[in-house]
């Protein structure tokens, strides 16, 4: 699976020593290292294979023919990272802080894992994260217009600590979450690569969806975006309704009201390259929403432990 993630994403390549060294710590088998290594090897085969056959070359790969006929430059697959790409990657309004303060309960879940002896899963999911922002940090690798989508692979390694973050700090983690789940899905439902110029909620204001699958059958009106918001409001429900039973402390509820109001720092400070940035008024709405149901929700767990138990016959 390693190897065909290769094949059909190329950045992921950079991702196979951090996986290596972590099978290395986890297991001192040398068939199991061995075996990975076959398996990766077998997964990148393919594409070798279609290179070897299209271009003549076994490490050719379309994105330089891309580079070269588009943009009248030679690709360069590794460079020296920018202090303006890395900033654009994380505190731009496009970036991952503004647009997905979750990533930063991540970072706080591995610490807990390392914390509970878990160091060799812990420094892969802070460790992939890493690798490939300073990777997409060198000169030209943003993406394009729109939210940084080639970050999209260390999702899984950024967000699976988030169980951990979610257990010690219930609100603080679904504060972040709604401020994220909010942005992605008005951005998805208008169009992720129109969100550049910044006018995503305006767009939304306007009824101004992407098309849909609905549109095969002629069903193009701003209603045939309803199936996916409520398959949205679904899964946020459904999510809620399967979290086991939750302590909410005061600490956890002022951690909340600051991490959210660190993002909104961060937003309101954020810069856009190619529009406009997000409004004050809507980034200070959405924080002291946010904020303020994290508070009424202490406020109720603390009134129903406080409740009387009607005892039971």
């Amino acid at each position: 699976l390693a190897g065909l993630a290769v094949t059909v994403e190329h950045p992921v390549l950079w991702l196979m020593p951090i996986l290596a060294v972590y099978l290395a710590i986890s297991t001192r088998q040398v068939r199991r290292i061995a075996a990975f290594l076959v398996g990766t090897a077998a997964g990148v085969a393919p594409l070798l294979a279609f290179n070897a056959r299209a271009f003549g070359d076994l490490l050719h790969t379309p994105y330089s023919d891309y580079w070269e006929q588009q943009r009248g430059m030679a690709y360069v697959p590794l460079g020296l990272p920018q202090w303006d790409e890395f900033s654009r990657l994380l505190f731009s309004s496009l970036g991952l802080i503004p647009l997905a303060p979750v990533l930063a309960a991540g970072v706080g879940g591995a610490v807990l894992l390392y914390r509970r002896g878990l160091r060799a899963e812990a420094g892969v999911c802070l460790a992939v994260p890493a690798a490939l922002i300073v990777y997409f940090s060198r000169n030209g690798a943003y993406g394009g217009l729109g939210p940084p989508r080639y970050l999209t692979l260390m999702m899984p390694f950024a967000l699976l600590p988030l169980a951990a973050f979610l257990r010690r700090y219930p609100l603080t983690t679904l504060s972040l979450a709604a401020v994220s789940a909010f942005q992605a899905v008005v951005m998805t439902a208008t169009g992720p690569l129109a969100a550049y110029d910044g006018a995503w909620l305006e767009r939304a204001a306007d009824r101004l969806f992407v098309s849909t699958a609905a549109s095969w059958v002629g069903i193009t009106g701003w209603y045939s975006i309803v199936p996916f918001a409520a398959a949205v409001c679904a899964a946020g429900v459904l999510g809620v309704a399967s979290l086991p039973r939750l302590r909410v402390a005061a600490a956890d509820a002022a951690l909340a009201v600051a991490a959210t109001g660190a993002w909104a720092l961060v937003a309101l400070a954020s810069y856009n390259d190619w529009g406009r940035t997000p409004s004050s008024g809507y980034v200070l709405t959405m924080a002291a929403v946010v904020a303020a149901a994290s508070a009424a929700t202490l406020v109720l767990h603390q009134l129903r432990r406080a409740a009387p138990q009607t005892p039971k016959l």
